[in-house]
């Protein structure tokens, strides 16, 4: 019963695979300025109206990790919680 634990990546873009989904989810393919090799997937339920914010520039995630089977193949994805630009100050 414990609660998950939540992470933020910060200055992440698009790697130009990211996606709209039913007019309402937005399916993310993005990178870290940090570690550009490393290409993180995951899923923002709602926040469909967010993708030109992906497809502008930098911008920070926050998201919890899952596993997501899918055709006998389990990977981590992650289930975003919230998005704002990288520039925006922290209050």
């Amino acid at each position: 019963d414990n609660m998950r634990p939540v992470f933020v990546s910060r200055n992440c873009k698009d790697t130009g695979y990211s996606k709209v989904l039913k007019e309402e989810h937005l399916k993310l393919s993005v990178v870290q300025e940090e570690y550009p090799e490393i290409i993180l997937t995951g899923i923002a339920f709602g926040m469909g109206k967010l993708y030109p914010l992906i497809k502008e520039g930098r911008f920070d995630i926050v998201y919890t990790l899952e596993e997501n089977v899918w055709n006998n193949q389990t990977t981590l994805q992650l289930m975003v919680k919230d998005i704002r630009p990288a520039d925006k100050p922290i209050i």
